[in-house]
């Protein structure tokens, strides 16, 4: 269905004067709910086991115990997997039971060990525990408009799209007293979308984690961002991180779309600024092997959720195309390379090649 999400700024006990600022959005869900709160949800059975998650998605450990007992984190890596918060669930099919969810999100890249320990009803520490790795792949280069940075990334220069979001993930341990503040900005052009936020690794005290800093870019031109570690009480940073971006309008929608297939590879393409590429190439799934974009400049070329397989028939296994489609955004030069890669391969065993110039 479709709803619209409406936003008003006002003071909470001013319920006549009229908001000094709005924002609406549209939303349209295309696919039904799968009644499922998680993309992949793991439990006891899976003890010890490896399991992939994408980039944005989320996993859920779902794990029993008796009233007043309790399951704790004990190990993770929010760099990789960032735990978004828990539930205690009481069944009612289950009486003097409950079901302990916890949710991580997909950060990546990476892979991750999450450890979870039992404590018993009387307090006791269980040599009952569970662990499950987490591997997370890295997204396809330029499928999103979330830019993600880490302090290995300080110094570095970013190219954004109005509309994007420069993510900062930093490691931290308020426990220790330091702190990372945002130090400068441009506000007109990118400003902090709100407060960081602290994600633990753990539920111990003292237990490290990872701030996460958002800025949104809102408007065209070049600016810095600055964050500065403060030690307990300092007023000046010990250090500072400095991220270099420089933020462009996208181009307008033409309209036209430029289509090429694997004939075209190691040719040179040619779209104006506006148009769609559409990159469509011969696929089948149920062999198990996929094509992915192992390179590409999302700050050129978007990769749009338009992109995806159409089966060549109405049957189990049928083969058919692999369609990526990309937003032309501004002009530039992309080396755009698509992999085919084998059943659990982390490399590709075919690569194409595309030299796109963007006018």
């Amino acid at each position: 269905g479709v709803v619209e999400l409406a936003l008003a700024n006002s003071q909470p006990w001013d319920t006549e004067t009229p908001p000094d600022k709005t924002f609406a959005v549209t939303v349209e869900a295309v696919n039904e709910w799968s009644g499922a709160d998680a993309s992949i949800t793991v439990g006891a059975a899976d003890n010890g086991q490896t399991v992939a998650i994408l980039p944005g998605n989320v996993l859920l450990v779902a794990l029993e115990g008796a009233e007043r007992s309790m399951w704790d984190l004990v190990q993770s890596d929010p760099m990789v997997a960032q735990i978004l918060g828990g539930a205690w669930v009481f069944p009612a099919e289950q009486e003097g039971m409950q079901l302990f969810k916890y949710y991580f999100l997909g950060a990546g890249p990476g892979t991750a060990e999450l450890q979870f320990a039992f404590t018993n009803p009387d307090g006791s520490i269980a040599e009952e525990s569970f662990t499950v790795n987490v591997t997370v792949p890295a997204a396809e280069p330029g499928s999103s408009g979330a830019i993600n940075a880490t302090e290995a990334d300080a110094g570095g220069a970013f190219a954004l799209v109005t509309g994007d979001t420069l993510v900062v993930r930093l490691a931290a341990n308020p426990s220790t007293g330091y702190t990372w503040r945002v130090v400068s900005t441009n506000d007109v052009l990118l400003p902090a979308a709100g407060d960081p936020v602290f994600a633990e690794s753990a539920d111990m005290p003292g237990a490290g984690g990872v701030d996460t800093f958002r800025f949104l870019a809102k408007g065209a031109g070049e600016a810095t961002v600055q964050i500065g570690e403060f030690a307990p009480g300092a007023e000046e940073p010990v250090r500072m991180l400095d991220y270099n971006v420089t933020i462009v309008d996208p181009a307008p929608l033409t309209g036209n779309t430029v289509t090429v297939t694997d004939d075209d590879a190691g040719t040179a393409i040619a779209v104006a600024a506006g148009d769609w590429l559409a990159v469509e190439l011969d696929a089948n799934p149920s062999t198990g092997y996929q094509w992915l974009v192992t390179a590409n400049d999302g700050a050129v070329l978007r990769l749009l959720p338009e992109s995806g397989f159409t089966a060549s028939a109405e049957m189990p296994g049928a083969p058919g195309t692999q369609r990526f489609v990309f937003r032309a955004l501004t002009s530039g030069t992309v080396a755009l390379e698509v992999g085919e890669f084998p059943p659990g391969a982390t490399e590709p065993d075919k690569t194409l090649e595309f030299a796109v110039t963007v006018e």
